[in-house]
C-alpha cells in the first residue's frame, strides 16, 4: 500500500479510537488500540497525527500528566457508512 494511504488508514483507525465527551481516551491507550489492528507505532507519532487532526475533527485534549483526548458533544460525525479500514 503506498505510504500516504497507510498514514491514511492509521489516522482513520486512530480517530475512531477517540470517544465523544464526557469520556475521554489516552495516547498510550490509542497506541495499544492501533497495535491491536496491526499498526506499528509509537506513542510520538501518534501525537504528531493527532496535532494535525483534533482542529479539524473538534477533538479538545486535557492536559496534565497524561494527555487524554475526546470528540466534543457536538462534533460532526466523520463515518462514512459502508468504508471498512483493512486489518494489516
Amino acid at each position: 500500500m503506498p505510504k500516504n494511504q497507510d498514514a491514511l488508514f492509521r489516522q482513520w483507525h486512530m480517530l475512531r479510537r477517540v470517544p465523544r465527551y464526557p469520556q475521554k481516551i489516552t495516547v498510550q491507550d490509542i497506541r495499544r488500540g492501533l497495535a491491536e489492528s496491526g499498526f506499528d507505532i509509537t506513542e510520538r507519532s501518534i501525537q504528531r497525527d493527532l496535532n494535525g487532526t483534533l482542529k479539524v475533527f473538534h477533538c479538545p485534549a486535557t492536559t496534565g500528566e497524561t494527555l487524554r483526548l475526546e470528540l466534543a458533544k457536538d462534533a460532526a460525525s466523520f463515518d462514512l457508512p459502508g468504508l471498512s479500514v483493512p486489518r494489516r
